[in-house]
């Protein structure tokens, strides 16, 4: 039999040693962790995400990213903070012409903390038409150590009320709208109902109304110029 000091030792040790040894099985993993996107179509696009209708107010389309934050063993992870970092990109629609560009609501990053589910879900939106490009990061720390998830790069072509980007719906973008209104021209931004053509009508500005008399907007962040194209 060990000696009495010896046993009361190594019991010192466990008592020292286990609680550390359970704590480094609930750190997060990355490996059992994700970080996804997917479009949340809301009732007012009439297209059903593609392309996206979005609108600095809230009431549109929105890009939905969700962090899934789980430990080796594929249990969620709970009061983890998570950083989401946007990396934006914005080709304005070549019919806009001058004055216009394209903005995010929110900050950028953006922090949210996981519940019991080890989830969080941040949903994205904001002003500009044309084709943006999204890269997206996460990194969540958490009580017992922290991880980084992503990047992904996702493309979308988005249509919008806030034609000018400044995320306010204001008549500064109905002067870009009633010109191809008068017209019968051409005008991929505003055509929210379909019709075979990209021309808009009073379809049109019956959706278009209720955000300029509404003034939605939102405060957010400005996003890069880049080459990528117009839409469709």
């Amino acid at each position: 039999m060990a000696p009495c000091y010896l046993r009361i030792l190594l019991a010192f040790l466990l008592i020292v040693t286990l609680p550390s040894a359970l704590l480094a099985g609930t750190g997060p993993s990355a490996s059992e962790s994700s970080l996804t996107v997917a479009v949340g179509v809301h009732p007012n696009s009439a297209w059903g995400g593609d392309p996206l209708f979005w609108c600095p107010g809230g009431d549109g389309d929105t890009i939905v990213v969700t962090v899934q934050v789980n430990d080796a063993s594929s249990d969620p992870c709970e009061d983890c903070d998570v950083e989401l970092l946007l990396d934006v990109e914005h080709d304005v629609q070549d019919e806009l012409g001058a004055g216009s560009s394209g903005r995010v609501c929110g900050t950028n990053p953006r922090t949210l903390t996981t519940d019991a589910t080890g989830r969080v879900t941040f949903p994205v939106t904001g002003g500009g038409c044309g084709r943006f490009r999204f890269t997206l990061s996460a990194t969540a720390t958490c009580p017992g150590g922290t991880i980084a998830l992503g990047p992904i790069v996702q493309g979308y072509c988005i249509q919008t009320p806030d034609f000018n980007g400044s995320l306010t719906v204001n008549f500064f973008d109905t002067f870009k709208y009633l010109p191809p209104l008068s017209f019968g021209t051409d005008f991929w931004c505003g055509d929210f109902v379909p019709g075979g053509v990209p021309q808009v009508n009073f379809f049109d500005t019956f959706k278009y109304l209720p955000h300029l008399a509404g003034g939605h907007s939102c405060s957010g962040f400005s996003t890069a110029s880049a080459i990528l194209g117009d839409c469709p």
